[in-house]
């Protein structure tokens, strides 16, 4: 006997998903039946609502179960039902337009009795697709899917749109799947990535349809399940962007854009600042190598990044609370309240803001954080109203405590590159203050991004209130960090 056909005890549920397909579905049927002879297996077809006899020749032909839904919900919706309702240790998912071959099941049968936990069919590695099988559209937009799927998961797929996969039951349970249409086929590939799963593709067979047409736009369906592979990558558990399969993908691509981008920031220095072209190449040069420089300290190309970019605009761009104290010498004369007198108070309530930045972005231990940091506020009023170094050192320490267990080497950056700030501010050495400044303030918000995106915990929309208030107050913070010291400048 072929090892393809090896018996297995374990049943095996074969999901059919069908909608108007009553030109095709018996034959599917009569071929998955002689699949007993392999493994104990239990047909279901789950129906999309179908106008024709679909459900009737599926009930007469004697399957296990027929789940019909009164509307269509989608395609992914429907076999997220029947893979619930299912008995099977394994799953296998099939269509019932007869164009996958259901001789080929006991290939995933295979591979899941050797502990894969996805398989996928590919028809365009090593598989045969029968020729005016598939549209050019199609295969083209399948390409394009499945290249950024490939690009989100770090996993080669050639054929993310292929309707024929097997599961282990709880793997797929554990997969959790949301996407009610097509979309769900790309899901599948994410999320096992970003849950550590394993998968595996074989080439499949494909044949032309006997009647029927494929529901599949290549351009909407292209669209949406780019869209869904971004959104699925960023609201579920996993590794956070920067450290992840998916921020590690584009870094290739950020990394080289970024060090044309800093000459640039640099220029602006030049045209703000009136320094030399030689001074503005030197900027450059050593602003691309501290990049490398941080990276290989903290350990994250995302600090390298903000680092990088803090020094190239050092020159027009001071430490962040020099732009707080900037901001309230441009505030304090038009709050009559406080008058010129009390500019710290200004300064005090950006240091509170700051605090409930930093907290509302904490996954963890946010409440501890804020009313920590509230308190080391008003010791340091008591202490010194206008003082700003004890403030750093503290939210520093502060994350340090809170945050040790998650991101040990950041925080260990993050400690080291503010007391050598302050080390060098003694001797008043210019040079590597700004250096050591840029270097705390870009692995603050490394670490404060990798913080608001690796959705350790819990399971969020990117569209939900919370995420929406971390990323805009993140770029609201990136802007205000530039522009309040430019702001200052003029007013001084």
């Amino acid at each position: 006997m072929n090892n393809s056909r090896k018996k297995t005890k374990r049943l095996v549920s074969i999901i059919i998903t069908s909608y108007n397909e009553e030109k095709n579905i018996l034959q599917v049927i009569k071929e998955c039946q002689s699949l007993r002879k392999f493994f104990p297996i239990e047909i279901i077809v789950v129906d999309a609502a179908s106008k024709d006899n679909t459900v009737k020749i599926a009930l007469k032909a004697g399957v296990d179960r027929v789940i019909q839904f009164p509307n269509k919900r989608g395609k992914g919706a429907d076999f997220w039902s029947a893979a619930v309702a299912s008995n099977g240790e394994y799953i296998i998912q099939i269509d019932a337009d007869h164009q996958f071959q259901p001789f080929e099941i006991p290939l995933f049968v295979t591979e899941l009795e050797k502990g894969v936990d996805v398989v996928i069919g590919t028809r365009f590695e090593g598989g045969n697709v029968e020729k005016g099988s598939v549209s050019t559209k199609n295969m083209f937009g399948n390409w394009i899917m499945s290249a950024i799927t490939s690009l989100a998961t770090n996993i080669r797929v050639t054929d993310v749109m292929a309707g024929f996969k097997g599961f282990r039951r709880n793997s797929l349970l554990a997969l959790d799947l949301q996407e009610r249409h097509f979309e769900y086929e790309a899901e599948i590939v994410v999320k096992t990535a970003k849950l550590g799963m394993s998968l595996v593709q074989i080439p499949i067979t494909y044949k032309k349809r006997v009647g029927g047409n494929s529901g599949i736009q290549a351009i909407r369906d292209g669209f949406n399940v780019s869209k869904a592979v971004l959104k699925v990558y960023f609201s579920i558990p996993g590794q956070p962007l920067g450290k992840g399969i998916l921020g590690k993908n584009l870094l290739k691509f950020l990394i080289p854009i970024w060090s044309i981008c800093i000459p640039l920031i640099t220029l602006t220095s030049l045209i703000l600042r009136h320094l030399s072209f030689g001074e503005m190449i030197y900027i450059s040069i050593l602003s691309i190598s501290v990049l490398f420089l941080i990276r290989g300290i903290t350990g994250s190309w995302f600090s390298g990044i903000i680092t990088s970019g803090f020094l190239a605009s050092s020159f027009f761009n001071q430490t962040l609370l020099n732009q707080l104290d900037n901001l309230t010498r441009i505030l304090s004369p038009m709050i009559k309240i406080w008058g010129n007198q009390q500019p710290y108070i200004m300064l005090m309530f950006v240091q509170v803001f700051i605090v409930f930045f930093i907290g509302l972005i904490l996954e963890e231990k946010r409440l501890l954080f804020i009313i920590s940091g509230l308190i080391s506020i008003y010791v340091i009023f008591l202490l010194s109203p206008v003082s700003t170094i004890i403030f750093e050192v503290i939210i520093s320490l502060l994350l340090f405590l809170l945050m040790y267990q998650k991101e040990r080497r950041i925080l260990l950056s993050v400690l080291v590159f503010i007391l050598l700030k302050y080390l060098f501010l003694l001797n008043s050495n210019i040079f590597l203050i700004k250096l050591f400044d840029a270097a705390w303030l870009g692995t603050i918000f490394s670490l404060l991004f990798l913080e608001t995106v690796s959705f350790k915990k819990r399971r969020t929309s990117l569209s939900h209130w919370r995420r929406i208030i971390m990323f805009g107050s993140i770029i609201i913070m990136s802007v205000f960090l530039i522009t309040s010291n430019l702001i200052g400048n003029a007013y001084q």
